[in-house]
């Protein structure tokens, strides 16, 4: 009965880390920006209503002031053409109309008559009309208009003020209407109608163009976006500039960790987890897998003659020669002092000892250039397969009790671990 080994989880490298975290930040920076920028907008739209409200409800208490200071002094004289024809309902008044010594004409106004003379000024000057309007109204021109009719039925219902905002004639228009409730001074004019003081007769109705408004609103809606949108790059760019800065030193950290600082091969922490990796995929899948052991013959009489950094060039050469000798796909690591690994995968025995001879003539061939001589080499090799071995630990002490049988049977040669 067979058993196989599981493949070993490996966590995510720190880069991938990285580049998640950053990713993540991006978006929590991007969302809080987002939540930002319409927070700003809603501030933007509520601040422009008030605007609205505010610039109508004053429009309206003058109007109300006005008819207030009016009616309570029972209208005022205004200089009028000698032509003038007063309101019917003022021409029933005593004294509508008085001529002053010198000849000039006055005619009695009242509120209603002084709100349409205003109104015409205010909306040439100020693109606003204000005006008194009724469901019954006591002067035809008071009648309501479709939209006035709309908000004396709402204001009927007992919601005060009303008010809409609508597109008119490609305009920006702000209508607002508050009861109008029958003072004591107007009874002369309502003195026939079925009410009393205090009843509720018609509107104050207000129509304001804030087209105006609504495009410096615009413009600084599109400041206020322009404005966060280089915040957000610039805040992107800090990121991506940080994440790239963190990446080079992660690769150097990662370097460090991986690799040998002399030959830059890849260090024996590295291998033996590559090691592992590749004998639990082998376990699983039945796939062969072999490595080869090497140790330099009479290193120590090359560091005793020509010092240690030529014993260093000689290792830096070697590994170079060896990783030329080597497939794309085998790993080469420098195992400890001067021996070196070769894991191959995908490999038997006698293909790897046929790789192991290479590598060897190569070596046994080469002359490494050290600033003090040319120096010549050779290496001892153990070769040693799965399956057969359980761990990976045990390939490779298989495969360097072979690379010792080779020193101790004359060295510069080739050995293969027996078959269990």
């Amino acid at each position: 009965m067979s058993t196989t080994m599981p493949l070993p989880e490996y966590p995510s490298t720190p880069v991938n880390v990285l580049w998640r975290t950053l990713a993540l930040y991006a978006g929590t920076w991007t969302l809080s920006l987002a939540v930002l920028v319409y927070w700003e907008f809603r501030s933007h739209h509520a601040a422009l209503e008030d605007l609205m409200y505010l610039k109508a409800e004053i429009l309206h208490d003058n109007t109300w002031a006005l008819q207030h200071w009016v009616g309570g002094h029972g209208g005022v004289y205004v200089a009028v053409p000698a032509d003038y024809r007063s309101s019917p309902l003022l021409a029933m008044q005593p004294e509508h109309r008085l001529v002053t010594p010198g000849g000039r004409h006055l005619a009695l106004m009242n509120t209603t008559v002084l709100m349409e003379g205003i109104t015409d000024q205010s909306a040439a000057q100020r693109n606003a009309r204000v005006r008194l309007t009724s469901q019954e109204p006591l002067n035809p021109d008071h009648r309501p208009a479709e939209w006035e009719r709309r908000g004396l039925e709402v204001l009927a219902a007992g919601q005060s003020p009303w008010t809409e905002l609508v597109n008119e004639s490609e305009q920006q228009v702000y209508r607002f209407m508050r009861p109008l409730q029958l003072q004591e001074n107007c009874l002369s004019c309502h003195r026939y109608a079925d009410v009393d003081v205090g009843d509720v007769v018609g509107a104050i109705s207000v129509h304001l163009d804030v087209s105006e408004d609504f495009a410096v609103h615009g413009k600084a809606e599109r400041v206020m976006f322009l404005s966060y949108g280089a915040i957000w790059l610039v805040g992107l760019a800090g990121l991506t500039l940080t994440g790239h800065r963190w990446r080079g030193l992660l690769d150097v950290l990662r370097q460090a960790a991986t690799r040998d600082p002399l030959t830059g091969l890849w260090n024996r922490r590295e291998l033996m987890h590559k090691l592992d990796h590749e004998m639990a995929r082998c376990g699983r899948y039945g796939h062969s897998l072999a490595v080869i052991m090497l140790d330099i013959d009479h290193f120590k009489r090359v560091n005793d003659t020509h010092g240690h950094q030529a014993g260093d060039q000689v290792l830096k050469e070697l590994a170079g020669l060896i990783q030329a000798a080597v497939r794309d796909s085998d790993l080469v690591a420098r195992y400890g002092g001067e021996e070196i690994l070769v894991l191959c995968p995908e490999t038997d025995g006698g293909v790897a000892g046929q790789l192991a001879e290479r590598i060897r003539r190569q070596v046994e061939g080469a002359t490494i250039l050290t600033p003090s001589a040319r120096i010549q080499v050779t290496v001892s090799l153990g070769v040693a397969a799965y399956p057969g071995l359980p761990t990976g630990t045990d390939l490779v002490q298989a495969a360097d009790a072979a690379m010792y049988r080779a020193k101790q049977s004359g060295r510069n040669r080739v050995c293969t671990a027996a078959a269990p």
